[in-house]
């Protein structure tokens, strides 16, 4: 297997020095080099690919963001990674349309390599190289207008509960993805990987939300054709319905928070495509329409993978928990869900089934074979009878 090239860059000799000694025990899967600034690591690039790069935020010159800024629109297949010390979240802020995923200074090998490995083996996901630069130019992903209207104003308000916002950011698929992105990163150094959103939201606290909206923008207000914004609507409250169908099949508390958001996270790869490739998108949608062929199988036969590929890929770039992004990548595919029990991922395989169906749609004998090797099968009457309430109600999240 060809060795993986990474790039360390910081200012400061003996913090390269300190990176050099820590990552000695992998220089047989990867080839590591170190740059003392910006300028001197777009060089480096230049001469020699990268597989991914790690900077360092606070540089004088150029600093991190401004780095992998520049490595996004030239490179945009590089993993980009952040380093930089709690007491920089602000500035650090500013690299996340640009960073895939953030590190804390100072930071434990197991940490660094672990993160470096999981994100850089992931190109082996999207057997595709131009997709694999695509997803990593995206800097962020579609929000409704209405939608960031609200949290905008919602944020600009003194007395604003934690709670009033985070039934604003559920409302919208991107803003889910770019919040869970964050709070996720090693950079806030969790002991568990979080996916409620309340508590993300109260953990980042309503002035790094406000600092994301207002100030780095990294909501990106959805500014298609009418057409593509009536996809997206249809879209959004689709995930809706999944993640709230998904969450109704588990019992156990964490269960249902991750199913809950791997549901309204499991179509982002749709946004993906739409946002970097709208009119090849909306060519397969057309055909998806006309002839009835499901989408997922339209996209496999165009591109070699699909958009729950797309999507999974994206996820785990920015550090997701492996469980969402395993429903992510699974939701089409019922011969990679796990051999037995029933979990998130079984639950949002079943629960985006159920909802595209219409109510009296027979499920199809592999399904219900599936449901009744893992002992599910007395709750099927239930669970569909949810996924028709669910799609003649307003659902909210």
């Amino acid at each position: 297997m060809k060795k993986k090239r990474i790039l360390f860059v910081d200012d400061e000799n003996r913090v390269l020095e300190g990176l050099k000694r820590m990552l000695h025990p992998h220089r047989k899967e990867w080839d590591v080099d170190f740059a003392l600034s910006g300028q001197e690591a777009l060089e480096m690039m230049e001469a020699s690919p990268f597989d991914v790069v790690v900077s360092d935020m606070r540089m004088p010159g150029m600093d991190g963001a401004a780095l992998l800024q520049k490595i996004q629109a030239t490179s945009p297949e590089v993993v980009r990674i952040i380093l930089s010390g709690h007491a920089e979240t602000e500035a650090a802020l500013r690299a996340v349309p640009v960073a895939h995923q953030f590190l804390s200074k100072p930071c434990n090998a197991d940490e660094l390599y672990n993160t470096v490995r999981r994100a850089s083996d992931l190109s082996a996901l999207l057997n595709n190289a131009e997709l694999v630069r695509t997803v990593g130019s995206i800097r962020n992903l579609p929000t409704l207008p209405a939608i960031y209207e609200e949290l905008s104003q919602a944020i600009r308000d003194p007395d604003v509960s934690v709670d009033k916002v985070s039934r604003i950011v559920e409302q919208d698929v991107g803003m889910v993805a770019q919040i869970l992105h964050i709070v996720n990163s090693a950079f806030f150094g969790l002991a568990h990987r979080m996916t409620s959103v309340q508590a993300a939201v109260g953990y980042l606290g309503l002035n790094t939300v406000k600092n994301l909206t207002l100030g780095v923008e990294v909501f990106q207000i959805f500014k298609g054709k009418t057409p593509d914004k009536g996809f997206l609507e249809a879209a959004q409250y689709h995930s809706f319905l999944v993640a709230s169908e998904a969450r109704a099949m588990l019992d156990d508390k964490t269960e249902r928070e991750d199913a809950m958001v791997s549901g309204l996270l499991h179509d982002v790869g749709k946004l993906v495509l739409i946002t970097a490739h709208p009119e090849e998108f909306r060519e397969m949608m057309r055909e998806h329409k006309e002839k009835g062929t499901p989408l997922h199988r339209i996209e496999h036969a165009r591109l070699g993978v699909t958009h729950a590929d797309v999507g999974a890929y994206l996820l785990g770039l920015w550090g997701l928990p492996y469980r969402v992004v395993e429903a992510v990548a699974y939701h089409h595919v019922i011969d990679r869900l796990p051999a037995d029990g029933w979990d998130v991922i079984c639950a949002v395989w079943l629960a985006n089934r159920l909802v595209s169906s219409g109510p009296d749609d027979p499920l199809d004998p592999a399904t219900l074979e599936f449901i009744e090797r893992r002992g599910v099968s007395d709750r099927l009457v239930e669970w569909k009878t949810e996924a028709d309430r669910l799609r003649g109600a307003e659902v909210t999240g």
